[in-house]
């Protein structure tokens, strides 16, 4: 009788810990959150050590360019397509224009805010 019983608690307090944390590994941990302050800082932060430099001419002649954007703390060139390349990953292109590149992305959803980020054009 007391095995049943048992295992009937356990049953219930693994239900109960699942709705309050929701799908969790472990019921025994407590959520983690970010404070949202920290998190659009991170992003802005990510985001503005890139600056647009313009288009780099493709096969099909200057017309067809790639959007190309440049990390000078590390020497690196970054071709903007149809996807935005890993290093940038959280962020979506609103526009795209010879004067700047218009991004977005979303904090979590708890913060309920979208950061807009404007790239001006810099050119070299």
């Amino acid at each position: 009788m007391v095995k049943p019983l048992c295992l009937i608690a356990v049953l219930l307090s693994s239900i109960l810990c699942k709705s309050t944390y929701g799908d969790m590994h472990n019921p025994f941990i407590k959520p983690s959150f970010v404070i949202c302050q920290d998190q659009e800082n991170a992003l802005l932060q990510e985001l503005s050590q890139w600056h647009y430099h313009g288009y780099v001419a493709g096969h099909a002649g200057p017309s067809k360019g790639i959007p190309t954007i440049w990390l000078s703390d590390k020497q690196q060139w970054l071709k903007i397509q149809s996807s935005i390349p890993n290093p940038l990953q959280h962020w979506r292109i609103l526009d795209i224009s010879s004067q700047y590149i218009m991004w977005q992305t979303d904090l979590v959803d708890y913060c309920h805010k979208t950061l807009t980020f404007n790239m001006p054009f810099m050119g070299r």
